[in-house]
């Protein structure tokens, strides 16, 4: 009798650590895999966690909208896409004065046709936030 418990508890856990645990969440959203990231960007993502943390797939949407399945081992880590992000600062430096030699006004912003943007604040130049358009379709 004992020997058959302690059957089917072996026979319970080894399926249940075979077929593993689903897990459903929606897009947008950042995966962390092993040092590196990839962007689910709409529908359903799903996770199939085997054996713990450590064999799992998902099923991702991309920007375009095309679903992929990727299968891999090692660290997951899910985490919300931000709304908004820095936008890229100019490599170059920036002028304290206009053309004429007037202080430049506070709170102006600069956006050049390479997409740098920069607003002066007291006396310097700081990065601006702009909507995070990763998710966006080429």
């Amino acid at each position: 009798m004992q020997r058959s418990i302690i059957g089917g508890v072996m026979l319970f856990f080894s399926a249940f650590l075979m077929y593993g645990c689903e897990y459903n969440y929606q897009g947008p959203k950042i995966i962390e895999i092993n040092g590196h990231t990839e962007v689910a960007c709409r529908g359903q993502i799903t996770i199939l966690r085997f054996f713990g943390d450590w064999v799992f797939q998902y099923s991702i949407h991309d920007r375009n909208g095309l679903m992929r399945t990727t299968y891999n081992y090692g660290k997951l880590k899910l985490r919300e896409l931000p709304a908004m992000v820095t936008a890229p600062m100019p490599p170059y430096p920036l002028p304290t004065t206009t053309s004429d030699g007037k202080p430049i006004p506070e709170g102006y912003i600069i956006v050049s046709s390479m997409g740098y943007r920069a607003k002066y604040h007291n006396g310097t130049w700081e990065p601006v936030m702009i909507p995070n358009d990763i998710c966006k379709p080429k």
